[in-house]
Formats: structure tokens, C-alpha cells, sequence
């Protein structure tokens, strides 16, 4: 079970298993981010949750270099459809576009979803840790 911390992102995309389709909004990391990186995952049918149990996924990431990572989706609630798309430091550091694909696997069937993307933005700040302290600073004067 992956415990996200408070400082996660919450981004939510919805995949129906039949047609491959993917709903979401706008996906937006910063390139100084660290270990928040989330996609959350319901997948479904005709809207409905579907369950996934016995299903494997994979996510297969495209860097803006045009490197192909795959990424294990980590399933949270199978009977409900819920996964999530832990992504690692190494694919929300380059500022960029990243698209995305998703490998579904059951016993001897395999299928992929349409593509989504998602962005890593620069920051404003030129080190992590001063941005880090600025954040510290603020907190203690709560």
C-alpha cells in the first residue's frame, strides 16, 4: 500500500477498458518537485469501475529526449478499478512534455490505452533547497 504524503499531487485519470479512452485534465509537475509525483488511476466501463483483479499494467513514459521508460501502475483497490502511477524523480526532473501509454495485461490478453501527457514545468526558484528553506521559514511562523 503506498501511504501518499501531504505534499502529493492529485491528479485523477479515468481509462475505460473497452474503448482505450482516457479522460483528465491538465497534468503539471515542477521540475524541482520531489517524491509527489502521482497519477491516480480508476479504470472502468462506460463510466462504471470495473474490477481489475488478476490485471497487470504498465506504463510506458516517453521523455521529452524521446527515451521510453516503463513504469509499473500499482493497483490500490482492485474490486473498484483503483491504481496509481507512482512516478519516479527520474521522469518529472526534465522540464518538458512526457506521454504516456498504458499496457493492460490479463492472463493472455494485452491492450493499450490512447496516449496522455503530462508536463514538467521549470520553477521559479534556482535551488531546491533555498525553495526548501523559504517553505520551512514559513511554517515555523505558523
Amino acid at each position: 500500500m503506498i501511504i501518499l504524503g501531504l505534499l502529493d499531487r492529485d491528479y485523477k485519470i479515468l481509462v475505460d477498458i473497452k474503448t482505450g479512452e482516457i479522460i483528465y485534465g491538465d497534468i503539471i509537475f515542477a521540475s524541482k518537485d520531489e517524491n509527489i509525483s502521482n497519477i491516480n488511476i480508476q479504470f472502468n466501463i462506460n463510466g462504471e469501475p470495473v474490477n481489475i483483479e488478476g490485471f497487470t499494467f504498465i506504463a510506458n513514459i516517453q521523455k521529452p529526449d524521446t527515451l521510453k521508460t516503463p513504469v509499473e501502475v500499482i493497483i490500490t483497490d482492485p474490486k473498484n478499478g483503483l491504481c496509481i502511477l507512482d512516478l519516479p524523480l527520474s521522469l518529472t526532473i526534465e522540464t518538458g512534455l512526457y506521454n504516456v501509454e498504458i499496457e493492460l495485461a490479463n492472463g493472455n490478453e494485452l491492450s493499450h490505452t490512447y496516449p496522455f501527457s503530462y508536463t514538467v514545468r521549470d520553477t521559479l526558484y534556482m535551488d531546491s533547497d533555498d525553495s526548501l528553506s523559504v517553505v520551512k521559514k514559513i511554517l515555523k511562523e505558523f
